[in-house]
């Protein structure tokens, strides 16, 4: 939003478009650094909205699940079928599992990069 300033030597309307009162030909000072100011306020005000919003009510990560997983597929509801049995009580069985003597390791594990294991079932020691 354009704001009109007032002139310091004849109290004239300056527009903000204008580098000189029109009245005086008083050139304006405007500090070059109001807009990177108003940038770092918007940012820092943001940034302090965030924390204070997760402070109070919780990150979204911190609750577990998927909220954080964004390039996971989702868990479904039922991950053994009626004959399955979950050897490792992981909540895992069949396609899902792929270990039922270890229950880390599932198809939904987080997998630990090149330490020998495969935790997501995927045949790869890696994310």
């Amino acid at each position: 939003m354009n704001s009109i300033m007032t002139c310091n030597e004849c109290s004239g309307f300056i527009p903000s478009t204008e580098a000189a009162c029109p009245n005086c030909s008083t050139s304006v000072s405007v500090s070059k650094w109001i807009g990177p100011m108003k940038a770092v306020v918007t940012v820092a005000t943001g940034a302090a909205l965030a924390m204070t919003l997760s402070a109070c009510y919780g990150s979204p990560c911190a609750a577990g699940g998927n909220a954080c997983h964004f390039n996971e597929q989702p868990v479904p509801e039922e991950t053994c079928r009626e004959g399955e049995v979950d050897n490792d009580n992981d909540g895992f069985c069949g396609e899902y599992d792929c270990d039922e003597s270890d229950p880390t390791i599932h198809a939904f594990a987080d997998e630990t990069p090149d330490d020998g294991v495969d935790q997501n079932c995927n045949d790869e020691d890696n994310t």
